[in-house]
């Protein structure tokens, strides 16, 4: 009776904590530790690992794309996205030479062919060879509209696919926050094909997206838009195909949209007084809500679950780390 009562307990004691983990308002408990960029720079707006698992990549305010290699040597350069970008000239600088230097926003490694394609708000969409060095431009238009602010992009892994958005046609990088005020809606969704290297148009009119990820299965994208304070759902596959639906709403702007190795997505919701985390399943339940800042100086883009470890990236010009929240 006594040994049954103490597996009871234990039973009790065990799914007790199941449905603790399950509640969207519990916070768990994580271990922070900063990877620090280089010398005056910051900004690392969005993070990527290669096929072998190294990373993270990143790129920052003065156009490099770096790669973190261990806590002694910490992050080293990796590539840029233009073949006249100087170093004199841009090393250590802000997003204001962008124009000069370049300013790597979304980055995401092809798994099979450990090409790492990159939106740059400046240089369009880009590809960088295993190994680094500079960019290839890939595209700087689509519809005989030149690109004027790409911002995240992500990849179909089976497909090759590369889906990615462009902020606006009308507000470029540095006028993001007047975009938004003046709720502009001339931004795209657009996917890439690298063996037709075809760019096209799947949404347009949209409110200011600055985030993107297409779902485990392949049957839809969703981008996170800064205008609305959402997430859409864009059907890729099946009877809603090319339509798209509400997946969720923000208490301030949704940025950077990644999934897990689970199908889930992690998705940043800003406003004035915190920066959080949000994990959410493939239909939209909200699962998880980690608190990640409660300075208002501190805002973070991106939130990538990686082998045990959450990955934070930062678009402020006054966050010169890589953050990693550990169990």
């Amino acid at each position: 009776m006594q040994f049954f009562t103490s597996m009871s307990l234990s039973m009790l004691s065990s799914l007790s904590f199941f449905f603790l983990l399950s509640l969207p308002s519990v916070t768990l408990s994580y271990k922070p530790e900063l990877l620090l960029l280089p010398s005056t720079t910051s900004a690392p707006e969005a993070l990527a690992f290669d096929p072998a698992g190294a990373g993270p990549y990143t790129g920052i305010s003065d156009g490099r794309i770096l790669k973190y290699i261990n806590p002694n040597v910490g992050f080293v350069d990796f590539a840029v996205s233009s073949p006249t970008r100087s170093k004199l000239l841009c090393d250590g600088s802000n997003s204001s030479k962008g124009p000069a230097c370049g300013r790597p926003l979304g980055l995401e490694f092809n798994l099979k062919t450990d090409i790492l394609y990159v939106t740059d708000a400046y240089f369009g969409l880009v590809s960088v060879n295993p190994g680094g060095s500079v960019a290839t431009q890939l595209a700087t238009s689509a519809e005989n509209v030149p690109f004027l602010f790409l911002n995240a992009l992500n990849i179909d892994q089976d497909t090759g696919i590369v889906y990615f958005v462009e902020t606006s046609t009308k507000f470029p990088l540095d006028k993001f926050n007047e975009g938004v005020l003046s709720k502009d809606t001339t931004g795209r969704l657009m996917k890439y094909d690298p063996e037709t290297k075809e760019v096209t148009v799947l949404q347009r009119k949209l409110g200011m997206p600055n985030g993107v990820a297409v779902s485990k299965d392949g049957s839809f994208v969703l981008y996170a838009e800064a205008v609305f304070g959402r997430a859409q759902k864009f059907w890729l596959t099946g009877p809603k195909a090319n339509s798209s639906e509400i997946f969720a709403t923000f208490q301030g702007r949704g940025d950077n949209i990644k999934r897990n190795t689970k199908g889930e997505f992690w998705i940043p919701d800003n406003s004035n007084t915190t920066s959080l985390g949000k994990r959410f399943s493939e239909d939209g339940k909200l699962l998880q809500t980690l608190t990640l800042s409660e300075d208002p100086a501190i805002r973070y883009s991106e939130v990538q679950e990686f082998e045990g470890k959450i990955y934070l990236g930062s678009a402020g010009l006054n966050v010169n780390y890589v953050k990693v929240l550990s169990g």
